[in-house]
């Protein structure tokens, strides 16, 4: 593969609910292209795009896969991306690296609440969008109405360029509404021929195009003014503002295809390729440069690489994929890693098709490459060279919405599948592994129960990992109520050198969320500067246990006021052990009560079920915010709930709302636990305590 310059670079992400036929789609744009000589299919597993012995067996795509290839001059990347929104992470760091999305949708199936979060995704982006009406050919005559339900679901920048021709019932070619011609497919679609629209064609057609001019006049007011008075606007007037509407999103082109007959398939990868707009017409990259935000213009003088994915392949090691977004990497160029400080250098650089590598001499700015066998390198990371002060201002990844505990059956297992489960995260953005330092287990946080089970699955039968899984433990802590004061006198004589520390401490609480503050106002040297970090040290170790259920403690200031040393028997250790004691009897003494983690729930549903999830957020303890209704008839609840009440809230969310609803959440703050709840906590932090003690 040639090298390509910036603004002959296409960079595409496919997204799409499981089963619309993304990479079956895909697998028709690489055969018509000249790709492949011959299409694989979901079925057989011999895609170009499924290639993970995971995703052969379930006939889906779990993890991004990057596929580029050479058309009409330009050099495409293609990112398919999995279905499931259990695996939006994979989708949302394709999309961050990519300056136009294309949505498959299947001409036979509803706009479902998945496909609306997988597109609602893209909401904060500013990508140029399409949307692919794929399997055409199951339903042809269907299409006047899938581009009604999409105006009404998504928008009304909703406009169709590829309409299918249908003739006898079979869907045998389309008529592009740009150059209003009749597009026949032959050859298997690798060819086409064009022939002029059919009569019952024209006034539908004609309709279609006024709606794309009516979009175009909203932003060239040249073009507007022609319009109005009925002068003819030309074919490259109509393209140019086709293409500035994609580039600003005010219009979103339809196509019409089918990847089983490859019908519609090369007309839209041509209009896709010439069309659609390269990193050079993505102007709402943002960077932060020695403290300040600047665009793509303010790091130019740099080249700046980013890893948007990791794949661990049992043979070739790491495989990291990276976008250029400015500059020109080649091999040997060592670059900064501005978020750790250490450098690397890319030996090799390889250009993806699917599985498949092909080195390449060098990498310009919008290309995605591949490098292997390099180590150090996380998704997120931003890379410079030369040495720079920058780093690509991410999108956020959704907050994790699933928890469970996971742990070895035995112990040769649980350093296995610490591993493992550490490998599975480095790949997948979305899956997070976490220590629980409180109750000492292992823990996965991720977005859904068929996330984590597919990955379960794979530590099974890939791996032999046996493993049990529990109800995570939730992250209480403690604190005091009261403001108290505290002595405690050390001193022990067990011949030559003794210990001895005397403090005195003030002990009384912050609000919430400020954690821990020392004070010291010692005077007049009563204990000698070089203890002060001792009696700190000594506080904080006191403050792992609480006194109700052994939580951690936080919200507390502590001042060291007054205290007494032995010239010969002070120590560190004496003053430690000083601090600890005191700081018992102030927890004993001020009051404790303990604290629980609220969320802030983000909760999307039909209209219909507002009262059934406010009546059930009401019992979880849950405290809404806000409502707010969308003009799509979509309802979001904004609602702040104990944690506790939410572990399993997935479950009763798809229950009241038949599978239509769908929440995020992450932590907001710490709140008192109610008092009736107190001593069923306690007891709790006091068992898991007691269980490790005895492990």
């Amino acid at each position: 593969m040639k090298v390509y310059n910036t603004n002959d670079i296409v960079n595409v992400a496919l997204i799409g609910e499981h089963k619309t036929g993304k990479t079956s789609f895909l697998e028709s744009v690489f055969f018509v292209s000249g790709g492949i000589k011959e299409k694989g299919s979901v079925e057989t597993g011999n895609t170009v795009c499924d290639f993970d012995p995971e995703e052969i067996k379930r006939k889906m795509t779990i993890r991004s896969v990057v596929s580029s290839i050479e058309f009409g001059g330009k050099k495409i990347n293609f990112i398919d991306t999995p279905g499931f929104v259990d695996f939006i992470g994979e989708m949302e760091m394709a999309l961050e690296v990519t300056e136009n999305v294309v949505l498959v949708v299947d001409i036979d199936r509803e706009i479902t609440p998945e496909t609306d979060r997988i597109w609602h995704a893209t909401d904060e982006l500013h990508l140029a969008k399409a949307i692919i009406v794929n399997k055409t050919d199951l339903n042809p005559s269907k299409y006047r109405q899938v581009v009604e339900d999409l105006k009404a679901k998504i928008g009304k920048y909703v406009i169709p360029i590829e309409i299918p021709y249908v003739q006898n019932g079979q869907f045998t070619g389309t008529i592009d509404i740009i150059h209003e011609v009749l597009i026949i497919y032959e050859n298997g679609g690798k060819t086409y021929k064009k022939l002029p629209i059919p009569d019952e064609y024209k006034e539908l057609v004609k309709n279609y195009k006024d709606e794309m001019f009516e979009d175009i006049s909203d932003i060239d007011e040249s073009f507007m003014e022609k319009y109005l008075a009925g002068e003819e606007i030309s074919l490259e007037e109509t393209i140019k503002g086709f293409r500035d509407c994609i580039t600003k999103g005010k219009i979103i082109p339809v196509f019409f295809v089918s990847s089983l007959t490859n019908v519609g398939i090369l007309n839209a990868l041509e209009i896709i390729t010439e069309e659609f707009p390269s990193l050079e017409g993505h102007q709402d990259v943002v960077f932060t440069r020695d403290g300040k935000e600047v665009g793509l213009d303010g790091v130019k003088d740099l080249t700046i690489v980013t890893p948007f994915k990791v794949r661990i392949d049992p043979y070739t090691g790491k495989v990291v994929y990276l976008k250029v977004w400015s500059g020109i990497v080649k091999p040997g160029n060592e670059f900064f890693i501005t978020d750790i400080g250490n450098t690397t250098k890319f030996q090799h650089l390889y250009s993806s098709f699917g599985k498949n590598l092909e080195e390449i001499p060098e990498v310009r700015a919008g290309d995605i490459f591949v490098i292997t066998k390099v180590e150090g390198l996380k998704i997120g990371y931003t890379l410079t060279s030369p040495k720079g002060d920058v780093k690509l201002k991410h999108i956020s990844l959704p907050s994790p919405i699933f928890f469970i505990a996971i742990h070895g059956k035995n112990r040769g297992d649980e350093d296995k599948l610490a591993e493992l489960l550490g490998k599975f995260a480095e790949e997948d953005p979305s899956f997070l592994v976490k220590f629980n330092e409180f109750s000492k287990e292992l823990e996965v946080h991720c977005q859904g129960e068929t996330q984590f089970n597919i990955y379960a699955e794979i530590l099974k039968d890939r791996y032999n990992v046996e493993f049990t899984t529990d109800v995570p433990k939730i992250s209480y802590k403690e604190t005091i109520t009261k403001k108290v004061e505290a002595h405690y006198k050390h001193k022990k004589q067990t011949g030559g050198h003794g210990q001895y520390g005397e403090v005195y401490i003030r002990v009384e609480p912050l609000e919430r969320g400020k954690g821990f503050e020392f004070v010291d106002e010692i005077k007049g040297g009563h204990i000698p500067k070089q203890f002060i970090p001792s009696v700190e040290k000594g506080v904080l170790s006191a403050m792992e246990e609480g006194t109700l259920g052994k939580y951690p403690v936080t919200d507390v200031k502590v001042t060291l006021y007054e205290g007494s040393y032995h010239e010969v028997d002070s120590s560190d250790i004496s003053f430690q052990i000083a601090g600890w004691h005191a700081m018992k009897i102030a927890l004993e003494e001020g009051a404790p009560a303990i604290l629980e983690p609220i969320m802030e729930a983000n909760i999307f549903i039909n209209e219909e079920y507002l009262g059934a999830i406010t009546e059930d957020l009401n019992s979880r303890r849950g405290t809404v915010v806000n409502i707010d209704r969308k003009d799509d008839g979509t309802t979001i609840i904004t609602a702040y709930v104990p944690m506790s009440e939410m572990i399993k809230y997935s479950y009763a969310l798809g229950s009241i709302t038949k599978g239509t609803g769908r929440f995020t959440m992450k932590l907001s703050y710490y709140d008192f636990l109610p008092e009736r709840l107190k001593n069923e906590v306690a007891e709790i932090g006091r068992k898991i305590k007691e269980k490790l003690q005895n492990s």
